[in-house]
């Protein structure tokens, strides 16, 4: 639409300057998904603009621009299509006020976010690493496609295969999980002895000495919760003198890593100072990393989905791209993430995110996040937006409900473990 012709339409007594004819355009322009929501689904058309506004929307940019409610309506006769071209652009500081001022008393808000965390679920997958194909049953370590691996060493490194324990007794041989190398089958029968009932009821006892033993009561509990630990990662030491022992350590769960890439277990055979090699194995079947959510400030998943071998930054900013690359969805103007400080970094090479505010929430930004770490501190702050706090200086966003809604998903996991729910609930 030309000028000539936009003023032609306008009628002529109106005394809106060229300025608030750009002002109207542009708080049309991010008001898209108040506008489409209350249209009858008969006459939504995202493609097209709706004919008329809702009175809100009237109501607002009436009040912004200082008109009448029937020079808003005509004025969204004359540029509803232009307003519907335009990508949805950052308000100026007088426009946000405005918006603020008259828009958000009235349920209107040019800012939509999305809070994303992880929480580690652990459901049984196939132990090639990153592998997402299914498990036949619960009982099988490795998907149909790697089935062969069944049948080598357990040993990480170790591609020989495995040997053929004969028993004495009628019920016949069966597959060892190591091959006949004697330091592999050590290592083997530690983890037998690590996973039988006498070792697990000795552990249980320790737990209950440290747990009600007065004398420890002082010590602070952890603030993460056991289910959101990631599973334990076990490595075994040989000495110099061909000694085996296992060392166990509790994974730091759902952490946002900047890659994936890597088998954190697939490491090359390290040998220390002291003469010590140290292997890693993989004995049972892997569980997956964690499941990563997108949830909206109320408290409603948008988007999930399972991270297999980390909670790799460049996957949690693949997530988001998709989930709002759909047909009618619209992207967030600000995205909350504990480990935003790697994802706005890498994801200032992709023009998708251009224009979108990915700052840490606020609980970690100040208390997790480093005050010398120059980039967060600068690119990061959640304070960087005022449209992220109303005029008492409270956030207007609760960045911290994907952390409640996994809180949420954590007792629903430990119901389904515990066979209190159908295990078809995903």
């Amino acid at each position: 639409m030309t000028l000539t012709t936009l003023l032609a339409q306008l009628w002529s007594d109106s005394k809106l300057s060229l300025s608030s004819l750009f002002t109207f355009l542009r708080l049309a322009s991010v008001l898209k998904r108040d506008i489409l929501q209350p249209q009858p689904a008969y006459a939504t058309l995202i493609d097209a603009p709706p004919k008329v506004l809702p009175p809100s929307v009237t109501r607002f940019l009436s009040s912004a621009l200082g008109v009448t409610e029937q020079e808003a309506d005509g004025l969204w006769a004359a540029l509803k299509d232009d307003v519907w071209e335009m990508e949805s652009c950052h308000l100026t500081a007088q426009e946000h006020a405005l918006s603020k001022h008259y828009g958000w008393p009235l349920g209107l808000s040019a800012c939509q976010a999305i809070v994303t965390d992880g929480i580690s679920m652990g459901r049984p997958c196939c132990s090639e690493f990153r592998c997402t194909n299914p498990l036949p049953t619960n009982r099988h370590r490795f998907c149909a496609e790697h089935d062969y691996q069944h049948h080598l060493c357990s040993i990480k490194g170790c591609d020989r295969p495995v040997c053929i324990i004969e028993h004495s007794s009628s019920s016949g041989s069966k597959e060892a999980k190591t091959c006949n190398d004697p330091h592999h089958q050590a290592m083997e029968k530690q983890r037998d002895e690590r996973t039988n009932a006498s070792f697990l009821l000795k552990t249980r006892l320790q737990r209950a000495r440290n747990l009600f033993n007065p004398d420890l009561h002082h010590l602070p509990t952890s603030a993460v919760s056991n289910s959101d630990m990631g599973q334990d990662d076990k490595s075994y030491i040989m000495d110099g003198a061909g000694g085996i022992s296992m060392e166990v350590w509790r994974g730091q769960g759902s952490v946002g890593l900047a890659d994936d890439t890597l088998d954190p277990s697939d490491c090359p055979l390290k040998k220390s100072e002291v003469g010590n090699v140290k292997y890693k194995a993989q004995f049972g079947r892997l569980r997956t990393h964690n499941e990563q959510t997108l949830v909206r400030p109320c408290g409603v998943i948008f988007a999930w989905a399972t991270m297999y071998g980390a909670e790799a930054v460049s996957n949690v900013l693949v997530l988001i791209k998709q989930a709002f690359s759909v047909p009618g969805a619209c992207k967030p103007e600000h995205i909350f993430y504990d480990s935003n400080c790697d994802a706005h970094q890498q994801s200032r090479n992709d023009p998708w995110f251009d224009g979108i505010g990915m700052c840490v929430d606020v609980w970690h930004f100040k208390n997790k996040h480093k005050v010398l770490h120059e980039y967060c501190q600068m690119n990061c702050n959640p304070a960087q937006y005022p449209e992220l706090m109303d005029d008492f200086g409270n956030w207007y966003f609760n960045t911290s409900v994907a952390e409640q809604t996994n809180a949420w998903l954590e007792m629903i996991a430990h119901l389904k473990k515990r066979g209190h729910l159908p295990h078809n609930i995903h």
